[in-house]
C-alpha cells in the first residue's frame, strides 16, 4: 500500500457552496448527538451534493455510511443546513484523523480509507481517499465530488 492507491477528494468545482448567515449550535454537553443548525442564504442557488468540503467537511448519509464500511471508529457528528423557512438538508461532519504524510510512513496510515492532510499553519485541509472506498461510493451513485490522482 502506498500513496498512490489513494486519490485526493475536494468538492466539486460545479457544486454551489452555501454562504453561511448564522450559526449556532443545538448541542450541549448532556446531548453530543444533537445537530448543529447552520442558516444558509435564502436568495442563493445551493446544490446539495453528497460531498461539501466549504466551510467545513460534511457528506450526506449515504457517504457517511459507506465510509463507515471501512473506518468504524470515526467519530461523525450531524449538521443540518437550512434556509430560513425553507428547504435544508442533514449532512455529518466526519472527525478525520490528519496525517502528515510527508513526515509519517505508510504504514501508519495504510489502514486509514479515508484521512486528512493540513500542511503547517494553512487554512485548509487536502482529503485523501482510497480506491476501495472510492469505487464503493461511485457503485453506489454517490458524486459531487472531484478527484485527483496523487
Amino acid at each position: 500500500m502506498n500513496l498512490k492507491d489513494y486519490y485526493k477528494i475536494s468538492q466539486h468545482i460545479k457544486a454551489q457552496a452555501p454562504s453561511l448567515i448564522h450559526e449556532y449550535s443545538l448541542t450541549n454537553r448532556n446531548e453530543p448527538k444533537k445537530p448543529k443548525q447552520i442558516f444558509i442564504e435564502n436568495n442563493k442557488k445551493i446544490d446539495f451534493v453528497d460531498f461539501l468540503e466549504k466551510p467545513f467537511l460534511m457528506v450526506k448519509d449515504d457517504f457517511k455510511k459507506v465510509v463507515q464500511l471501512y473506518n468504524k471508529d470515526y467519530n461523525y457528528n450531524p449538521v443540518r443546513l437550512s434556509k430560513r423557512g425553507g428547504e435544508g438538508m442533514l449532512y455529518w461532519y466526519i472527525d478525520l484523523p490528519n496525517i502528515n504524510i510527508e513526515k509519517q510512513s505508510i504504514e501508519e496510515y495504510s489502514n486509514l480509507s479515508f484521512f486528512k492532510y493540513k500542511k503547517g499553519l494553512a487554512t485548509r485541509s487536502i482529503y485523501y481517499i482510497r480506491l476501495d472506498l472510492l469505487e464503493s461510493l461511485l457503485r453506489r451513485g454517490i458524486a459531487g465530488f472531484q478527484l485527483q490522482e496523487t
